[in-house]
């Protein structure tokens, strides 16, 4: 275990023992019914059990800590004899400490979550792997006086993919260790709006390359990373913005040099008391954590299961909320165009998801939060690669759940979904692959406090 890890690990766990912690945590059990159970084109019908379990961690009345951490484990079993047993695990959790005495901020991320085993397939039955993220990052400022302030802050990640033994996937991504040094001068306008000079200077080193026939193919190419950049952050009740303009360049281990404009646009905005905005744009080179420093979050780059060496990244993303008394509705949108640099290898992504959720509080007195959901979601991705002999993957889900709340702690969930996926190789032949299924799933939850 590398000594980051370690430290993200005790870090985490120090921060669940601090007072105040509200927590949740709940078990669920399902049945599902498929008429394709592998995802596979004319795969077989079947039945999967899952269960699992689930928790959430917060603090409050808290000056100096702020904890964040919720996670879930489960596990499927197919009857189908050919397929092996998936456990899923997701944890995302940030500790963020702040020192009453000084200016000192210490930030401690861990992220675990599952990759695909082979991105360029469609099926998710028996093709996950185990991801781990940790990442650390200890921060100061020094104040000039009181609008101007220099601020400098060092960044450890440590991103781990579980190691795959088949040669022929090759393509996936490795492991990595990267690290950055951030140095900025800020000058803060007024209350919510702060404008600086930024410089960081960073490496990624990826764990292993791969030795086929007796030489070296570098699939995994190490890379150091310089960044100069303009920030602009509004930091309000209703507003968080976040712009940055700059350049960037490459200098990889085969002594290949690329520099390149990197631009951040990011605007979450609370329209009113029900409706929510957020919006971002991002270009340059990629990155295995997003920082907005307007909201304060530190987040996992999802797209980290696709890098093998540095890559030039193209980002649109739309969110959407309205929380009412009796419709909830959440609209995201994206776009990702990613292309390894140093070569011609390109994948483009775009997802789409709505989900629409109606409280049946004025049918069933009993239970309020008792609703019934609608979910939509669509996913494009193009490949022109010479990692994979896929063109495309589309995949399309929908479905209708009934959730009915017995209780405060007791739920019952009724769900019928239909996936419809198509793949198109190189040689323009298609496939598709569809399934439809009916789940039945309990779900045991409580609350409490420390």
């Amino acid at each position: 275990m590398k000594l980051n890890r370690f430290i993200s690990l005790c870090f985490m766990i120090y921060c669940s023992n601090i007072s105040a912690v509200e927590y949740t945590y709940s078990f669920n059990t399902g049945f599902e019914d498929t008429n394709n159970i592998t995802q596979l084109v004319d795969g077989p019908a079947g039945q999967v059990i899952d269960y699992g379990l689930g928790f959430s961690f917060a603090n409050s009345l808290q000056k100096e800590w702020d904890l964040d951490l919720t996670g879930r484990m489960s596990k499927s079993s197919y009857s189908d004899n050919d397929l092996s047993d998936d456990t899923n695990k997701e944890l995302q959790g940030i500790a963020i400490y702040k020192s009453s005495t000084s200016n000192f901020v210490f930030t401690t991320l861990a992220d675990i979550s599952q990759a695909p085993v082979n991105r360029f397939q469609t099926q998710e039955v028996n093709n996950i792997r185990d991801q781990f993220v940790y990442a650390i990052m200890p921060s100061y400022f020094y104040s000039i006086n009181p609008a101007d302030r220099i601020f400098a802050s060092y960044t450890l990640v440590d991103f781990n993919l579980e190691d795959l033994d088949d040669i022929q996937n090759a393509g996936q991504a490795s492991s990595s260790f990267g690290e950055n040094i951030l140095v900025n001068y800020a000058k803060r306008l007024n209350a919510s709006n702060t404008i600086a000079f930024n410089f960081r200077s960073g490496k990624t080193d990826f764990d292993d390359d791969l030795i086929a026939g007796g030489g070296l193919v570098q699939l995994a190419v190490d890379y150091d990373q310089t960044d100069v950049f303009l920030s602009w952050i509004v930091a309000g009740q209703t507003n968080q913005l976040q712009f940055e303009l700059g350049k960037s360049e490459i200098d990889d281990q085969l002594d290949r040099k690329q520099s390149r404009d990197s631009r951040l646009v990011s605007i979450i905005r609370q329209l009113n008391r029900t409706d929510s905005l957020s919006l971002s744009y991002s270009e340059g080179f990629n990155s295995p954590l997003s920082n907005i420093q307007a909201s304060n979050t530190i987040t996992v780059n999802q797209q980290n299961n696709n890098i093998t060496a540095a890559q030039e990244t193209e980002q649109y993303n739309l969110g959407y909320t309205v929380d009412g008394s009796a419709l909830d509705t959440t609209i995201s949108l994206s776009k990702i165009k990613l292309q390894q640099t140093f070569t011609e290898n390109i994948e483009e992504r775009r997802t789409a998801s709505i989900n629409v959720r109606y409280i049946l509080s004025r049918f069933l007195e009993r239970s309020g939060r008792s609703n019934i959901s609608l979910d939509y979601s669509k996913s494009e991705s193009e490949f022109d690669s010479i990692a994979t002999n896929i063109e495309s993957n589309d995949i399309e889900t929908y479905g209708v759940s009934f959730n009915y709340v017995y209780s405060s702690n007791l739920l019952f969930s009724l769900s019928y979904g239909v996936r419809n996926a198509l793949q198109i190789d190189t040689s323009s032949i298609q496939s598709n692959f569809d399934s439809k299924s009916t789940s039945l799933t309990f779900v045991y939850s409580d609350t409490g406090r420390l």
